[in-house]
């Protein structure tokens, strides 16, 4: 293995753009796969200076450097789209080591293929144009963080581990990732847990307010550690596969774009395999639609955007909906199943409920709007301070529903029902009824 050092401004295939040391003349075979690129300004020929190399195809290193000053950029440029492969660690126990003032320019993609663990730094501090694509590709890969890291394009990983924090069990420091555009996790064939994304800590952007694909795609073989940073995200995609996972943070993911597909914003396909966890907040404020058939999908949903949101299949969740002023959501008109396992609250948006099964532990809502339809309403667990269905205010429009209490010990406050069935499950079971 070798260093190679950038000592002028040129092309990479250039041998005149290379020498063999940091001090040497130019002339020196140009880097390959066994080789490390180095180009920081200080190696400049005739003393420090900007230096710009272009790559006029793709190449592969062992590891890359870049490194300015200011007022003296290090470019990696290219004039279309140009890979750097990058398959070992050797500048100083780094793959990639972007830091100083350096700049990308054109679309420079940078693919690692490691086996083992490895550390980055891309940092976009004191860049104006940023890498492009990222790749990760080999089974054993773990990378790590070194950075925060800013990318233009997409994230793929397609086999390995892409991590946030510097250490690989999260005991390091956490570094933000931006994403402009698709995270896509996994191959898309094959076994679990191929390619992953561990957000640990992190702040994490993912296609934020993207509208022409997902922001997030977990695929066959991909797996999305969400962690407990906070998360911005166009849209989420969890394909229908056991072999695709997805675990939300435990803060909140702020959801505010939509996909490619039927204009979805969150589809999370019933045969995935999820971890509920944190809150999705539904933030875009254009119409678009929610699909989660994972009873272990969504923990918390929170509707904002003073728009319509279409249910477009089942939609199940483990903790509360929260529909906000001026937002509605619907389950359209396909009967679709609507489960909310903890408080389904209309706080001065509106609900509709067109034919469908419904499965909450409570309602409460004292402004806003729930329009019954033919809904069939079970309220199982009274999770509100002792009520069942709590309405203190706001619009019931019961139409021909039916309300199925089974709730034991709890209580109904409202005086407006269509079909209101009672299921004691015993001789105790207990309940107060009130006006509203």
């Amino acid at each position: 293995m070798a260093d190679r050092f950038a000592r002028a401004t040129g092309n990479w295939a250039d041998t005149s753009t290379w020498s063999a040391t940091a001090s040497g003349s130019v002339g020196a075979s140009v880097p390959g796969a066994s080789d490390s690129a180095i180009i920081n300004v200080a190696n400049k020929v005739g003393g420090a200076g900007a230096l710009t190399i272009t790559l006029t195809g793709d190449v592969e290193v062992d590891g890359l450097e870049l490194y300015g000053t200011s007022g003296n950029d290090a470019t990696l440029h290219t004039a279309s789209e140009h890979t750097v492969t990058i398959n070992n660690y050797e500048i100083g126990g780094y793959s990639a080591k972007i830091h100083g003032y350096t700049e990308l320019t054109g679309n420079v993609n940078l693919t690692f293929t490691k086996a083992g663990a490895h550390t980055i730094i891309i940092d976009p501090t004191h860049q104006t144009n940023k890498v492009n694509d990222i790749t990760v590709n080999h089974a054993s890969n773990v990378l790590k963080c070194g950075s925060n890291v800013d990318i233009k394009g997409d994230l793929t990983v397609t086999a390995g581990t892409y991590n946030t924090n510097s250490a690989a069990d999260g005991s390091g420091t956490d570094y933000n990732l931006t994403v402009a555009g698709t995270t896509t996790l996994g191959p898309d064939s094959g076994a679990a847990d191929q390619a992953t994304l561990n957000c640990h800590a992190s702040a994490v952007s993912l296609g934020s307010t993207k509208t022409n694909g997902a922001g997030l795609h977990v695929r066959q073989g991909g797996t999305f550690t969400g962690g407990s940073g906070t998360h911005t995200i166009g849209s989420i995609v969890v394909d229908n596969n056991a072999a695709a996972k997805f675990t939300n943070t435990s803060g909140t993911a702020t959801v505010n774009g939509h996909s490619n597909d039927s204009t979805r914003s969150i589809l999370i396909a019933a045969n995935s395999v999820c971890v509920a966890a944190g809150t999705m907040d539904l933030t875009y404020g254009t119409a678009s639609n929610i699909q989660c058939g994972n009873a272990a999908g969504i923990n918390n949903l929170t509707l904002t955007g003073n728009v319509t949101y279409t249910q477009s299949n089942s939609l199940l969740m483990t903790g509360n909906l929260t529909i906000t002023s001026g937002t509605t959501l619907t389950t359209s008109g396909s009967n679709y199943a609507l489960t909310v396992t903890g408080q389904c609250n209309v706080n001065g948006g509106t609900l509709t409920l067109n034919g469908s099964t419904c499965d909450f532990g409570d309602v409460a809502f004292s402004s806003g709007t729930i329009n019954g339809n033919t809904a069939t309403i079970d309220l199982n667990t009274g999770t509100g301070g002792g009520w069942v269905w709590y309405q203190t205010g706001g619009t019931w429009n019961h139409n021909t529903s039916t309300v199925v209490y089974k709730a034991n010990g709890k209580h109904i406050r409202s005086n407006n029902f269509y079909n209101l069935t009672i299921e004691c499950s015993d001789s105790a079971h207990t309940g107060v009824w009130r006006d509203n």
